[in-house]
């Protein structure tokens, strides 16, 4: 017999091939609480069916209820084929509480269309019996207005006791609402610790809203993943009035779409965040034109007491590394700040194959191979040709 600390150990090495863990289940009683653990670890619930298969698993099977920790709700079928789904108001009616629930996910939902019907005023009532989640992700999804999208997620949102904040994270992906009466909701009580923009969600509107709350004091995670030039101001403003707050920044930003040459150092000043340890920077274009807002910010932070430093690129060829707006890039990292930084690591996701993504950047970055600070992770999908 094996301990059951290997055996926990093999079964997590399967953990993102459901059809082996469902057969490490079935092998022993080692590998059963295990496999169990994996395999009900994230629900998602893309219709009514399956709703009822799940309510009726929990019923039958309490004992599920304890591995459940992340929980999704998508009905991208009934989006596309403009089908109710009203449905979703039942997702508040499971027979068992999900004790160790720390995320909930919604995708594709309308909740604008559904606002008319009778049960959603009580749908939204019930959502707070999962108040105390850790996170809340929100994907294409649109309300009625602004107000709407903020009473929903403060329906999640922890309470705050005795001035502490609980962990609490909100990511937003393309999600939209109508013409607003006022650009900021009326509820000003949310606390956010960690936060995230990922696509076409109007990171201005959305900030201007934070910048009101209390979230402005305990945020320490924050992410947006693409800021088009006219929201650059107003973003570069939020992570100003952060201080000394934020921890880790994810940023990536897009110039293509404005008609004239921005300075990004006229809307950013990251040298204020002197709590930063970790910048992880998405650059959207390789092209010269587009890039010099990374040098710029680069220099903001080159005395900050960094620990990591992380760039995406999508390289498609060796020939981008080669320009002057490279060479100020290698220049900063060379030069006698970011003493702090422990690994700078480039995420590969272009179409160039990684051997020569890492030959290139070692070739581009000599002074970080020699001290032993590149690391470079292939994250790219590989084309596959169809017979």
């Amino acid at each position: 017999m094996l301990p059951q600390e290997l055996c926990d150990y093999i079964v997590d090495f399967c953990h993102s091939d459901v059809d082996a863990l469902r057969a490490c289940s079935l092998a022993s009683r080692a590998l059963h609480r295990s496999s169990k653990s994996h395999i009900f670890r994230a629900i998602t619930i893309n219709s009514v069916d399956a709703l009822n298969r799940f309510c009726k698993l929990l019923f039958t099977s309490p004992d599920v209820a304890p591995f459940v920790q992340e929980l999704f709700f998508n009905t991208y079928r009934h989006f596309m084929r403009r089908e109710p789904f009203v449905w979703i108001h039942h997702t508040v009616a499971l027979p068992v509480r999900l004790k160790r629930l720390k995320t909930i996910g919604f995708s594709y939902v309308r909740f604008s269309d559904l606002a008319g019907y009778p049960v959603m005023p009580a749908f939204y009532e019930n959502l707070s019996r999962y108040r105390g989640i850790r996170e809340l992700r929100i994907c294409s999804c649109d309300f009625e207005h602004i107000d709407a999208l903020a009473d929903f997620i403060s329906t999640f949102a922890p309470r705050r006791e005795q001035g502490q904040a609980s962990p609490f994270a909100l990511s937003l992906d393309c999600v939209s609402w109508g013409v607003p009466a006022r650009v900021l909701p009326s509820r000003l009580d949310l606390c956010l610790t960690s936060f995230t923009i990922v696509n076409y969600s109007r990171a201005d509107l959305v900030v201007s809203w934070l910048r009101h709350t209390p979230s402005l004091k305990i945020l320490r995670v924050v992410t947006f993943k693409c800021v088009m030039g006219r929201e650059l101001e107003v973003v570069g403003n939020f992570l100003r009035h952060l201080g000394d707050v934020l921890e880790y920044l994810q940023l990536g930003i897009r110039l293509d779409s404005v008609p004239r040459r921005v300075d990004v150092r006229t809307c950013f000043n990251l040298s204020r965040n002197v709590s930063l340890r970790s910048l992880h920077l998405r650059i959207l274009d390789l092209d010269r034109h587009f890039m010099p807002w990374v040098p710029a910010l680069l220099l903001q932070v080159a005395h900050l007491p960094l620990q990591n430093l992380t760039f995406d690129i999508w390289l498609h060829m060796p020939a981008q590394l080669d320009s002057p707006i490279w060479d100020d890039i290698e220049a900063i990292l060379s030069s006698n700040g970011f003493k702090t930084v422990q690994n700078v690591l480039f995420i590969h996701q272009g179409a160039l194959g990684f051997a020569e993504t890492r030959e290139a950047l070692e070739k581009r970055f000599p002074a970080l191979v020699q001290r032993r600070m590149l690391t470079v992770r292939d994250c790219s999908q590989t084309l596959r040709m169809c017979n």
